[in-house]
C-alpha cells in the first residue's frame, strides 16, 4: 500500500539507501519490540500484587509506543494502531524476532514511501 501511494504521490524512489534500511532497520526493530514488549508488557502482565486486564496492557503500551514518535502525528497515530495489533500477537504467542521483522520491514516502506525520509541520510549526514 505504501508503494501505491508513493507512486501516486510521487514520493516512489528507489536508491540504495532503501536497500541497506531494508536489511538493517529489522535489527532496530526487535529491539525496540524487545523494550516495548518483552520489557514493559510482560512486566505489566506479571505485577503479582495487582491483576492488570490484558486490555488495559495492550492500551498502555501502544499509548507509550505511540509517545515515542512525537511530534510526527501520523507516525503516532500508526503506531498506536501497529502496536496494538504486535502487542497482541505477541501475549499470544511469544515472538519477538517476527514482530521485529515486520516492525522494521513496514517501517522502511512508511518511512520511505509515504513521508519521503531517507534514514540513511538523517543518520549519516556527515557522509
Amino acid at each position: 500500500m505504501s508503494v501505491i501511494y508513493g507512486s501516486y504521490n510521487s514520493k516512489l524512489s528507489f536508491s540504495w539507501h532503501f536497500i541497506l534500511i531494508f536489511l538493517l532497520y529489522p535489527c532496530w526493530g526487535i529491539i525496540q519490540q524487545f523494550m516495548m514488549l518483552g520489557i514493559i508488557s510482560h512486566n505489566l502482565e506479571a505485577i503479582s500484587n495487582v491483576k492488570i486486564n490484558r486490555f488495559l496492557i495492550i492500551f498502555l503500551v501502544s499509548t507509550l509506543f505511540s509517545l515515542v514518535h512525537y511530534p510526527s502525528y501520523f507516525l503516532m497515530i500508526f503506531t498506536f494502531f501497529l502496536e496494538m495489533v504486535f502487542i497482541t500477537v505477541y501475549l499470544k504467542w511469544r515472538n519477538l524476532w517476527a514482530i521485529g521483522l515486520a516492525h522494521g520491514w513496514i517501517a522502511t516502506f512508511i518511512l520511505y514511501f509515504v513521508l519521503n525520509r531517507d534514514l540513511w541520510s538523517e543518520l549519516f549526514v556527515r557522509f
